[in-house]
């Protein structure tokens, strides 16, 4: 699940890990016009306090546990520094890191075009680091002992990895003792769409539901960029999702048994995105509308790309989307970070440029990913 944070309790921000000890390195930030500043990213090598296994590295996802300990997705772009391993975990604030799992062979079907890679890195439970979930394009995993040993989860959703279909998100919650499991798709052609799909682990024998985004089946209205469960779900039972039909880009919301959009307002930009990110503020409170019901997500969307804040209203009011800085196609996002109350949120935001963007001045960053971790003064750079 998302969760909510009290305040800011520490960033997480990763470049390149490796099983070595890494060494942070300080930077200064230089605010822009718009009082969002942008973080110079490290230069690798010691000599810029920096071990790294060189080029032909990067990270796909992070996660940060109760207690510090910290998992990493991570994918070779060139030859095999990592030996092959996707996942790493660290126990010491990103200091050392162990080699968990590799992506076995089997996750990729035959047809599919892309290799395999973890797009997603979830603990449903912050104080429970060894329950973690996972997602690649094309399977969700679970471990219950700390990533040692990973098992795949209900097979496939909507048949990802044929036809072009592709997993685009993970979300999961403990609910009613045991674990609920969402999962947002979309398809590479043209005309063609994913779904937002759900999972109930205490209904074995069962396979996944899906959960008509856009009141219309699976594959025929909409790709889901990204999905969640709210911080609240054990009260307010709302599933959020950001999607795009390939002309406008749309936040839609579905609360308990009622449809998409039939409480809440959709909040509709009138551009697609090809990425799109989920997150909410600490006093989150759907039921709370114009007030706390304030979500914020990241784009990329070409010349709109920015981080917007979503303003809920009950329907038939469509709900109101606004950019927190000047859209542009140097500010397209694929990670987010939140905390702290609505309208008064820190905000960092992680760029497909390998830059890092954000309403405060965290600790110095180096990659594109971000997550909070840690507790009041804690914080983690690695």
């Amino acid at each position: 699940m998302r969760k909510r944070h009290s305040q800011l309790l520490g960033l997480a921000l990763i470049l390149l890990l490796v099983p070595f000890a890494l060494v942070p390195a300080q930077a200064q930030a230089e605010p822009e016009a718009d009082a969002w500043a942008r973080y110079p990213i490290p230069q690798e090598g010691e000599e810029s306090g920096w071990v790294l296994t060189g080029g032909g590295t990067g990270v796909t996802a992070i996660c940060v546990a109760y207690d510090g300990t910290i998992y990493a997705a991570t994918e070779e772009t060139s030859g095999s520094p990592l030996d092959g391993y996707s996942l790493f975990k660290s126990t010491d604030d990103g200091y050392t890191w162990t080699p968990l799992w590799k992506i076995p062979t089997s996750d990729k079907p035959s047809g599919a075009a892309v290799a395999s890679k973890i797009i997603s890195l979830v603990l449903p439970r912050w104080e429970y680091a060894d329950v973690l979930y996972l997602a690649t394009q094309y399977n969700i995993y679970k471990s219950t002992d700390g990533g040692e040993n990973l098992t795949s989860v209900a097979g496939k959703p909507g048949g990802a990895g044929t036809d072009g279909l592709e997993i685009t998100s993970l979300d999961v919650t403990y609910y009613h003792d045991n674990h609920w499991v969402l999962v947002g798709s979309r398809d590479a052609d043209a005309d063609d769409y994913g779904g937002v799909y759900f999972y109930d682990e205490s209904e074995i024998f069962t396979s996944w539901a899906d959960l008509r985004v856009g009141n219309a089946p699976a594959g025929t209205r909409y790709d889901v960029l990204d999905v969640a469960f709210s911080p609240n779900f054990a009260d307010d039972m709302q599933v959020v999702a950001v999607v795009t039909d390939e002309n406008d880009t749309i936040v839609t919301t579905k609360l308990g048994n009622s449809g998409w959009g039939a409480a809440i307002g959709d909040a509709t930009l009138d551009f697609p995105s090809i990425g799109g990110y989920l997150a909410f503020p600490a006093d989150y409170d759907s039921s709370d509308v114009e007030d706390k019901y304030i979500q914020y997500i990241g784009l990329n969307a070409g010349e709109a790309s920015a981080v917007y804040m979503v303003i809920g209203y009950e329907t038939p009011d469509s709900s109101e989307v606004l950019p927190m800085f000047i859209p542009g196609s140097t500010k397209a996002i694929h990670s987010i970070a939140v905390a702290g109350e609505a309208y008064n949120a820190t905000v960092v935001a992680g760029l497909t440029d390998g830059g890092v963007l954000g309403s405060c001045t965290p600790p110095p960053g180096t990659n594109t990913f971000v997550a909070l971790g840690g507790f009041y003064d804690t914080g983690y750079v690695v």
